[in-house]
C-alpha cells in the first residue's frame, strides 16, 4: 500500500508541474496583432548599426507613447552565429509598462579541429530580461554624440540597476 502511495503522489506531483507549466507558457503568449511590428535580419557583410539605430528608434517612440511594439533583430557575428533579439514593449499582467527582451544565441565551438578539447558542440544560449525603466543615454564617443539620432537607451530593472544598453 505504501508504493501505491508513492506513485500515487509523484503522479500528482507530475500532473501539477504540467498544469502550471502549460498555465505559464499560456500567459507569455502575445496576441501580436495588437502589436506595432518591425523586423530585421542583417547579414554577416551588412554594417549591423543603422538597423541597430532603426530599433532603438522604434523602441524609444513606443516606450515613450505607450504603445504596443514588437521588434525582432536578427544580428550575425563574423563567424556566422545568429544572434535573434525579441523586443515587446507593453504592460505586464499588472498594468506597469515594461520591455521584455529574449536573446537567443547559437554559439559553435571554435577551437582548431586538432584541439583534443573539441567538441564540435553547438550551444544555444537564452536570456531574457524585463526593464521597467527606458532611459536616453549619450554615447561617449563624443563625434556621435552630436547628432540627435545618435543616442543610447539604458533598460533598468524595477530597482533602478541597468540590465542593458542598446
Amino acid at each position: 500500500m505504501t508504493m501505491l502511495k508513492y506513485i500515487f503522489t509523484i503522479f500528482v506531483l507530475c500532473f501539477v508541474a504540467v498544469i502550471a507549466n502549460g498555465q505559464s507558457a499560456q500567459i507569455e503568449q502575445r496576441n501580436l496583432n495588437d502589436y506595432d511590428k518591425i523586423s530585421f535580419v542583417v547579414p554577416v557583410s551588412e554594417n549591423p548599426y543603422p538597423t541597430i539605430t532603426k530599433v532603438r528608434d522604434f523602441v524609444w517612440r513606443h516606450w515613450t507613447e505607450r504603445t504596443l511594439g514588437y521588434a525582432e533583430m536578427t544580428l550575425y557575428s563574423k563567424e556566422g552565429e545568429p544572434s535573434k533579439s525579441f523586443i515587446f514593449i507593453e504592460p505586464d499582467k499588472t498594468g506597469a509598462w515594461r520591455v521584455a527582451v529574449r536573446i537567443e544565441r547559437v554559439l559553435h565551438d571554435r577551437r582548431f579541429i586538432g584541439d583534443p578539447k573539441r567538441t564540435g558542440e553547438i550551444i544555444r544560449q537564452t536570456n531574457s530580461y524585463e526593464a521597467y525603466t527606458v532611459e536616453q543615454a549619450k554615447p561617449k564617443d563624443k563625434s556621435a554624440s552630436r547628432s540627435k539620432k545618435n543616442f543610447l537607451l539604458r533598460f533598468k530593472d524595477k530597482n533602478g540597476n541597468i540590465l542593458a544598453k542598446l
